[in-house]
């Protein structure tokens, strides 16, 4: 044992206390419970930011995949309108190729129509 130790020990002998009344002298029960609770408090800590560090991918993940779903759905509709377009501008110009004077005028008024062509919302 050390040499600073042994005359406490002596010492406790003597008064017949344990060495946990010793310890208890030179380190008291709120102190071990600040400590305690201290470890507690980083171990708690660790486990927030480890949550935290989770929940963060997931949420970049499931931003991938609803940004990439938005761009499959946005393509197919755009597609969809410049088919319909194209559709219409071959209807017209069948039309105009048939008769220019007396069909292509109906036919650029109906596709302006809100119900069935362009214009509609």
């Amino acid at each position: 044992m050390s040499r600073y130790i042994q005359p406490f020990i002596k010492g406790a002998m003597k008064t017949r206390t344990s060495l946990v009344t010793l310890a208890r002298g030179y380190i008291s029960r709120p102190l071990i419970g600040f400590l305690l609770a201290l470890l507690l408090c980083a171990v708690y800590w660790a486990h927030l930011i480890s949550d935290q560090a989770v929940q963060l991918k997931y949420a970049e993940s499931q931003t991938q995949l609803r940004a990439t779903q938005m761009s499959a759905t946005l393509t197919t509709q755009v597609s969809t309108l410049m088919a319909g377009l194209e559709y219409l501008a071959h209807s017209l110009a069948t039309t105009y190729a048939a008769d220019p004077k007396r069909y292509f005028p109906l036919a650029v008024s109906t596709a302006l129509k809100p119900a069935h062509g362009i214009d509609s919302r």
